[in-house]
C-alpha cells in the first residue's frame, strides 16, 4: 500500500531487451525461530510470532516516503507441541500445523452499496493434513477492529453449535470437539453482517463505503494465527486456500461488469441478481463495486485484465498494468492467476493488493510507481507468501525495488535501521499508526529494503539478481517463505553479498 513513499534520485533507462512503459513487447511455512521460543513443562514449546500482510502507495507520480498501508499487525501466539510420547496431543492450529491444513471457503453475501451493509453466510471446510489432532481454529476477523462485524447467529462445526471466544480484539477461536484427527475434514459455518461507513486511512481504504464505492478487503473470518489489530503494516498471515468461492447478490443499480473480484466469473443469474466467482490457491479474496464504474478490458498474454475506474483513466491504467505484468512475468515467471481486476476505490491515497485484485485510490492510480508496486505483490505475497508481521520486507522491499527498477528510478532512503525489523517495532494504535519519519516503517521496510536489494544488484549484477529472485519464486510457490532462505540464496550465489546483508539486516 502507498501513501507517501520516498525520494527519487536519478533515472536509469529500462532494462535491456524490455519494452518501454505502457507498450506491449503465494508447502512450507516459516518455522518459529528459536529466539522467541521457550520450553514449558513436558515438551511444550510456546512461541510468540508476529504476522502481517502487503501493499504500498504514492502521490503525484512519485513514490511516497509515508507509505500508509492498511495497518493491522497481528501478534500471533503459536503453540507447537514437541513429541515426547507415542500419542499426538491435540492443539490449536499453529503456523506449523496450518501449513498442512487444507481450506476452502464459500461466501454467500448480499451487498447493499447505498447503506454499506453486507450480509454474509460463510462456510469454511477444513481438512487436517498434519500429523496431530487440532482442537481449535483461530480466525482473523479484522472487520471487528473497525466495529463493522456483527454476528448473526451461532458458529457451528459439523452442524453443531460450537464454543467460541475472542482471545484478542480480532481473533475468534473456534473449539473443535472432538478434536479434528489427522486426515479428517469438518465444516465451520459463520453467519454475520458488516455495517461499513466512509473509509478513512488504511483500514477504511480496504473496507468501507466511500464516494459510491463499496470495497471489501479482509472482510471475512479467515484461518490465521492468533493476532490483534495494529496500525502499522498489514493485517495477518494467511495460507493459500484450495478455493474461495463468492456468491454475491448485487443491488439493482450495479451491473455485474461493475464488480471487481478476486477470481474468475463462474456464472451470472440475472433473475436472482447472483454473481458467482471462484479463485484457487488464494490467500484471501476481495470485492469492490460501484454503479459509477467505467470498465476497460484487455488480454495480456492470456490473462484477462479489467480496470474499473471512476473516471476516464481506465485506458492509461490498463496500459500500465499490462506493461507491469509482462515485465514481472519475465523476471519472476508467469502471472499466477487467470484474471486480474484493478479497481479504483474511494480513499484517494491508498492502494492495496489481493490475489487477482488490486485496489487503487485516485492518487495512487495516477502514479506509475503505485500501480507497478501493487501489481508486483501478485508475485510477492500472492504467489510467495511471507510472515508479514515478522518479515514484512520480504514482500514490501521486493515489490518496491521491482517497481522502482522497472521504472528506471533509483531507490533512496534516510533510514539507518535494519530492513528486517517486524512491524511491531513501530508503536501503533489498533487501526492507526505513524508511518512517517526517517526511521519509520515505510522509510525502513519499503525504501531501505529497496536500497538493500539494489546494493545486492551492484554486487551480483542485474541478470544474476533477477535469476536468484526468479528461482526463489519457483521454489516457494504457494508457500509462506522465510527471509533467511532468500539471504542464504544470495550468499550461496556470491560470498561478496555477505557484507551487504550484514550492513542492512540482522540475519546471521
Amino acid at each position: 500500500m502507498a501513501r507517501r513513499s520516498g525520494r527519487v534520485r536519478r533515472e536509469r533507462p529500462p532494462a535491456p531487451g524490455r519494452g518501454a512503459l505502457g507498450t506491449s513487447p503465494k508447502a512450507q511455512t516459516a518455522p518459529e525461530r528459536d529466539g522467541p521460543c521457550r520450553r514449558h513443562g513436558r515438551g511444550e514449546a510456546r512461541c510468540i510470532v508476529a504476522v502481517h500482510n502487503g501493499g504500498m502507495l504514492s502521490r503525484g507520480g512519485r513514490p511516497l516516503r509515508r507509505a500508509t498501508r492498511f495497518a493491522t499487525a497481528i501478534v500471533a501466539a503459536c503453540v507447537a507441541l514437541a513429541a515426547l510420547g507415542p500419542a499426538p496431543v491435540a492443539a490449536a492450529a499453529s503456523s506449523t500445523v496450518l501449513d498442512a491444513v487444507g481450506q476452502t471457503y464459500t461466501l454467500t453475501a448480499r451487498l447493499d452499496v447505498d447503506h454499506g451493509r453486507v450480509t454474509v453466510a460463510e462456510r469454511l471446510t477444513v481438512r487436517n493434513g498434519s500429523r496431530v489432532p487440532i482442537d481449535a481454529l483461530d480466525l482473523s476477523v479484522l472487520s471487528r477492529a473497525l466495529g463493522a462485524y456483527h454476528a448473526d447467529g451461532p458458529v457451528t462445526v459439523g452442524g453443531r453449535r460450537a464454543t467460541v471466544r475472542w482471545t484478542t480484539g480480532t481473533n475468534l477461536r473456534v473449539s473443535l470437539r472432538p478434536a479434528l484427527a489427522p486426515g479428517r475434514t469438518t465444516t465451520v459455518t459463520i453467519p454475520f453482517h458488516l455495517v461499513l461507513g466512509a473509509g478513512d486511512g488504511s483500514f477504511g481504504a480496504r473496507m468501507g463505503r466511500t464516494d459510491g464505492v463499496l470495497n471489501l478487503g479482509d472482510w471475512f473470518p479467515i484461518l490465521s494465527t492468533v493476532h490483534d489489530a495494529h496500525g502499522v503494516g498489514d493485517p495477518q498471515v494467511t495460507w493459500a486456500a484450495d478455493r474461495i468461492r463468492m456468491e454475491l447478490t448485487l443491488p439493482e443499480d450495479v451491473d455485474p461488469d461493475q464488480v471487481a473480484t478476486s477470481g474468475a466469473r463462474v456464472r451470472w443469474d440475472a433473475a436472482r441478481r447472483l454473481l458467482v466467482t471462484e479463485i484457487r490457491h488464494a490467500r484471501n479474496a476481495a470485492v469492490a463495486l460501484s454503479p459509477a464504474y467505467r470498465v476497460s478490458e484487455g488480454d495480456v498474454d492470456g490473462t484477462r485484465v479489467r480496470v474499473l475506474a471512476l473516471g476516464d483513466a481506465g485506458g492509461t491504467l490498463l496500459a500500465h498494468v499490462g506493461a507491469a505484468l509482462r515485465r514481472y512475468a519475465d523476471w519472476y515467471g508467469p502471472y499466477p492467476f487467470p484474471t486480474l481486476d484493478v479497481a479504483e476505490t474511494g480513499v484517494p491515497e491508498y492502494g492495496q493488493e489481493y490475489p487477482g485484485l488490486v485496489f487503487l485510490g485516485r492518487e495512487v492510480a495516477r502514479s506509475a510507481f503505485g500501480v507497478w508496486h501493487e501489481v508486483a505483490h501478485q508475485w510477492w505475497y500472492g504467489l510467495v507468501g511471507n510472515d508479514q508481521i515478522r518479515e514484512p520486507w520480504l514482500d514490501e522491499a521486493v515489490a518496491t525495488f521491482s517497481s522502482l527498477y522497472a521504472l528506471g528510478i533509483a531507490p533512496a532512503t534516510c533510514s539507518t535501521l535494519p530492513v528486517d525489523m517486524p512491524i511491531t517495532a513501530w508503536p501503533a494504535e489498533p487501526t492507526t499508526g505513524d508511518w512517517s519519519g526517517c526511521d519509520g516503517y515505510a522509510e525502513t521496510v519499503y525504501l531501505r529494503g529497496a536500497v538493500f536489494l539494489d546494493a545486492l544488484r551492484e554486487v551480483l549484477g542485474t541478470e544474476r539478481l533477477f535469476a536468484i529472485l526468479g528461482a526463489f519464486v519457483a521454489a516457494h510457490r504457494w508457500e509462506v517463505a522465510r527471509g533467511q532462505d532468500l539471504v542464504d540464496a544470495f550468499r550461496a550465489a556470491d560470498v561478496a553479498t555477505d557484507g551487504v546483508i550484514r550492513a542492512f539486516t540482522g540475519y546471521p
